[in-house]
Formats: C-alpha cells, structure tokens, sequence
C-alpha cells in the first residue's frame, strides 16, 4: 500500500525545489531494524528526480528528529514512460554526479568516456586504455546495471569497451611523464652561462649558442659608462624548500579524502590518520625501512617509509604511535603483504599534523550509570579491556558500572586491580591537594555481574482441558504469518488452517490479513508476501471470526503453539472475543517421540517423517505440513499408551541433552554484596 510522501512525513521544512519532489513520491515501505538507529525508506515516482534531492531530503528528516542522531536512506525507484533512449540522456548527468560521490574514480573516468547509442538493450561505454579504467571499467558497468536495474527500471546491459587514444601532442622540449617534467629546465628564455648540479653529480658548464646576427635586434646606443662584469651564477640545484612541519619527502597539495574512499589503485592520493603501529627494519641495501598503520575512523591502511640512516632520527623520533599524520602518496596494492593488500606504497610527502579526533565526553548534567557490559571474556561479543571500560567510565563522572560478561567471570580479577589503582589515585591526589580522602563506599562503584542463559524446560505438549482425548477430537492444524514477533506490537499477515477428523484431513482454511501497517522487508524476504498481496484482504476484524468460526469445537494445534496461539489472544482480547480453546504443541510431541533428533523445527521434522514441505514460510503450506506431520505422531502416541491430553503432559520429560539444546534467553544477575560475587 502505497502512501504520499508528504503524508506520511508531514511537517517536514522544505524548500520549494525539494516540496516538489517529495510531492512526486510515493512511500512503499518504511524499514526500521530492532535496535538501529537507521531507517529504511522505500519511495517509488514516475518522474525522474535528482539523486542530491534525495540527499536532501534526507537531511531535513535526520534535522527533524532533533538531538536524536538517526541515519536515514532514501531507495528511490523509477517507473518511467518514456522510452531507454531518452531516460539515460535524461538522467546521465545526475548519474555522473552519483557515482562521483561513490567513488571519485568513477567521475574520472566518465568525464573522458564516450557513451555510445543504445542498440538491442545494451549501453557501450567507451574508455581510454588505461591502469585506471582497466582497474575501475568493470566495477563501474555493474554499479550502472544495478541502478539502471533497481532503479530506473531498464533492464539494460553496459558494456565497457577500452580503446586506445592517441596523446595529445606536446611542446617541442616538454617531457612526456610527470617526473620527466620536474625533472627537466625551463628552457624558454636565453640563460646565461652557468653550471648545473643535478642530483649531486657535476656537470661541465656549457653555453648558449649565439643567435645568427640577422636574429639579435641592434640596442640604441648608449652612454659611455663604467660596465662591470655580472657575477657568474651560483650553481643550480633543483630542490624546493622544505615546508613547515614537514617531516619527510615535499610539501602536501589537494584535498583530503577519507580512508574508505581508497578500494583499490590511486593516483597521487592525500589522507590524514593517527598511527595505529610503527615497526623498523634494515634492508639489505642498509637503508631503514619504516612500516606503519593508520586510521582515520572510516578505514585503516598502510605505508612504507625509505630512510636513510643517518637521517632517520629525527623522522623517528616525531613519528610514534598515536602521532596523527598528514600523507600524500601512491595507493598500490604491496605485493609483499601476505594479502596483496592496498597500502602506501610510495609516500611523497608526510608531516606532522594535530589530533584531529574528538574526544567523546559525557556532558549530561544527570550521569548514567551501565548496567550491561561486555569485555572481550564474552566470547564473540565483546572487543574492550575491562580496565578501559572502568576508566572511560569513572572518566565521564559515572558513579558506578557493571561488568556483566556472557556466562563468565574472568574479567573480575583485573575489573578489581583497575578500580583499586583508580581508587589509590584518588587519595593521594585528595591527600596532595589538602583534601579529605573519598572513602570506598562513596567512590565509584564497581559492580560486578554476569549475562547468564536462561531455558524454559516447563513447557509442555497440551495446554486447557486436559480431560479430552486424542481419539474423541477433533483438530485443527493452523499456521499464522505475521509482520514481527511481538503479538502487542505486530500484526496477523496470514491465516493457514486445516481441520484433521479421525486422523484424516477433512477442511482447509487460507486467509491473507490486511495489517494497516508496512510489511517489514526482512518480513517479504522470509514469506515472499508483499504489501501488494494483501492490500485487498480483509482486516483482522473480519478474517479473525471466520477463522474461529472454522475452529469452532476443535482442539488447535500448532508448532512451537505458544507463539501463533499468543498472537490468537491477544487479537482476540483487542476485538473483545471470548478465547476457550485447548491446544497442542508438535513441537513439544516431536521432542517426547524423538528425543535423539539435534532439530526439532518444522523443516527438520518433516525431512525426518518424509512429508513434503515445498513452501516454507507460508502459513497455509506449514499448516498442511504439520498436519501431516500430526497425522503421523497420532498413532505413535497411541503405541505409547498416551490417549488423553493429561496423560501426555505426565509422560512428557526432558533428558538433560534436549534442556540444552533448547533455545536461551538471557538474564543479567548483579551482585548485591560480596556474597553474591562469590
């Protein structure tokens, strides 16, 4: 169910340009993943619209949530009348400027491409035979096809074809390479006769051939005066002056990209990072060969430094882990890292530069206090020292945290020697500034906990009234699809249901639901129902009845019932209808009747009993399934001598393998005193 944009984000402040464009849109679905701070927006226009709109766009959405920092992504897609032709001509512009913003790379290569006429469905881009284009020509004709694809609509090909160009001619004395170049000597003007020292090796000194007389113009005679010689100039060295600051190599021109930017080969590339590793090594030419890390917060990399003895000291002495930097080099990949990996791997000029990281501080007036740590003793699931979350802690003014790994509690010891040491400074920095020392109670406080697993092994197979018996009832077998997992909070999507009578399948029952709400995308991946699929059903309040209807004096069964019954209740107590069923759950049966099974999900059980289960995921497909399945368990019960619904609760048991197998939910235990830590 399609929605206005300006409907469903009313109150946005927008420019006119932008109001226009959000009037064009149509939103499809709004994803928002449990526990993100991201949201997903799905729009949909018949109108072409410029990809820095939407950036826009974006903007003013993440402004309007105030100080609550959200990421939010617009996916746009296109459904244009015209013909291919004439959408790629319309949107090729914008589609340079997109691509640029994702790889600057992309923009480079397109300014000098030739975009050829579209013939039978396919685009032909014409690149420069070059490093470049080989290295970034394939990457950018599949980004073209996906968006030609996703978003526009055009079920193009793109075609990347390289094609030798002819240089460009150059100036009579002008070197073809950029080294050649600085390499060489203005040469325009008649020089005087001097001598050249180039890279320290002394040449003989050489003059300007005379001009033919014919060429020299004749100068207006002059007064008779006094001419001294001109001094014979100093020798030439083509070395620039070193830059402030500068550390190694020459000054640092261009502007600086972030480390993420860098995928692959780059021209002359300049970045800044705070040194993560520094490492020396002595060649075999008996230079020093630095190696080092650095990160920027997006991305990190590498780079090589070529030092010559005698003047490494003073680089290395500047140059230390936690040094911020500013480089400007090569970016290749090394062909001496075990990977292959881009690094630096020529450095033109590196220098000094302040911390450009910001320190994150806890300005509230009111402290929070964490109750739910994890260190890296939670295995998977934690990267910090103990002791750095006990000092960043106390650091923001905290007054107490929680170190609460999962299922263990190794961290303890050093939780303990770090708080003691904070402890200890805090007295005789009181005790230094005349103060009184803070006693233990009353400094910061350190709790010590653990994430402990939880498995509910109450469950049991038959829920209500136990008196009735497998061969006297009858059952029906349902399945629901719904947009989450919470019954509160989400919504009925699909009804499956099939009636079993003397242990035959006698009655189906398929309903789509209508939610009132966007289909969760996560959701349409795992059922393949879509938004378009039930914006005609019925809502709740109509296909609920009929299905209670068709359940009408049957015992309801389900696998894992607890589930698909609690979502049963609760719509049932939101349309105040009276609920009085009585329920079995397959998934209990199937770990009473076969207890050496690992898996007891529907797919795991049906492979083992042989049914077929084609569409997993569809509510009427899994209730055909477990009815099946249920057929096949009913006569296996009754060789266990199990005919009423209270025998089978009695004869229901967990070995101590199946408790630990079941699924855990976790709880965080803090320990009140001493007793509790031990």
């Amino acid at each position: 169910m399609s929605r206005p944009f300006l409907e469903v984000f009313p109150g946005l402040s927008l420019t006119g340009e932008e109001t226009r464009a959000a009037s064009l849109l149509q939103v499809d679905r709004v994803t928002i993943p449990r526990g993100s701070d991201s949201i997903r927006i799905d729009v949909a226009s018949g109108e072409f619209i410029a990809p820095r709109l939407f950036r826009r766009l974006e903007r003013r959405m993440a402004g309007a949530f105030g100080e609550r920092q959200l990421q939010i992504r617009i996916y746009e897609h296109f459904h244009l009348q015209e013909d291919a032709d004439r959408i790629v001509d319309l949107c090729w512009g914008d589609l340079k400027e997109e691509l640029t913003g994702k790889h600057p790379m992309f923009g480079r290569i397109l300014d000098e491409a030739k975009r050829e006429p579209l013939k039978e469905g396919m685009l032909s881009i014409r690149l420069a035979d070059n490093v470049f284009t080989r290295a970034y020509g394939e990457e950018l004709g599949k980004t073209l096809e996906e968006i030609f694809h996703d978003r526009l609509g055009l079920p193009l090909q793109v075609a990347i074809l390289y094609e030798e160009r002819k240089q460009k001619e150059r100036k009579p004395g002008i070197p073809e390479r950029m080294e050649d170049r600085e390499a060489s000597l203005p040469a325009e003007e008649p020089w005087p006769e001097m001598e050249f020292v180039l890279n320290g090796a002394e040449e003989e000194p050489f003059a300007i051939p005379e001009a033919p007389e014919e060429a020299v113009p004749k100068a207006p005679e002059a007064p008779a005066a006094v001419v001294k010689e001109a001094p014979k100039a100093a020798p030439f060295k083509r070395r620039a002056p070193a830059a402030e600051g500068l550390l190694y190599g020459r000054d640092i021109a261009g502007d600086v990209i972030p480390l993420k930017e860098i995928i692959g080969e780059m021209p002359p590339t300049v970045v800044r990072g705070k040194l993560t590793k520094l490492e020396t090594r002595e060649t075999k030419s008996g230079k020093l060969m630095a190696l080092a890390e650095m990160t920027d917060g997006t991305d990190s990399i590498g780079f090589k430094l070529f030092l010559d003895p005698e003047k490494a000291e003073p680089v290395l002495k500047e140059l230390k882990e936690g040094a911020c930097v500013l480089l400007k080099g090569i970016p290749a990949v090394d062909s001496y890292s075990k990977n292959n990996e881009i690094a630096f791997v020529s450095v033109k000029g590196l220098k000094i530069i302040p911390d450009f990281f910001e320190t994150r501080m806890d300005h509230s007036a009111e402290k929070r206090v964490e109750l739910h740590c994890h260190t890296k003793m939670s295995d998977m699931d934690g990267v910090s020292e103990v002791s750095d979350i006990i000092r960043q802690a106390y650091h923001w003014g905290h007054k107490a945290v929680a170190i609460t790994d999962h299922g263990v509690v190794q961290s303890f010891p050093d939780a303990y020697n770090t708080w003691n040491g904070l402890y200890k400074a805090a007295k005789d920095k009181a005790k230094a500034d005349g103060e009184t020392p803070p006693s233990r109670d009353d400094f910061f406080k350190l709790i010590y906990g653990v994430e402990a697993y939880l498995v509910d092994d109450t469950l049991l197979p038959a829920y209500g009234d136990l008196s009735k018996t497998l061969s006297d009832s009858s059952f029906v077998v349902f399945d629901l699809e719904t947009t989450g997992f919470s019954p509160r909070r989400n919504r009925i999507i699909e009804i499956g249901a099939v009636k079993v009578e003397q242990g035959k399948i006698t009655g189906r029952f398929s309903e789509f639901v209508n939610p009132g709400v966007p289909i969760p995308a996560r959701i349409t991946e795992l059922t393949g129902i879509r938004e378009s699929m039930v914006e005609s059903a019925a809502p709740i309040e109509e296909v609920l009845p009929a299905f209670l209807e068709f359940a009408e004096d049957s015992v309801l069964v389900a696998h894992n019932a607890s589930f698909d019954t609690s979502f049963i209740k609760e719509n049932c107590a939101r349309l105040n209808i009276g609920y009085g069923f009585t329920h079995l759950d397959t998934l209990q049966l199937s770990r009473m009747l076969f207890p050496e099974q690992g898996k007891h999900t529907l797919d795991a059980i049906a492979k083992h009993l042989g049914v077929s289960l084609q569409h997993h995921h569809r509510a009427v497909d899994d209730a055909e399934c477990t009815a099946e399945i249920f057929v096949k368990l009913l006569p296996m019960l009754e060789e266990k001598g199990l005919h009423s619904f209270r025998e089978l609760n009695e004869g229901f048991s967990l070995s101590p393998l199946q408790i630990a197998r079941l699924r855990a939910s976790h709880a965080i235990i803090l320990a009140k005193n001493d007793i509790g830590r031990i």
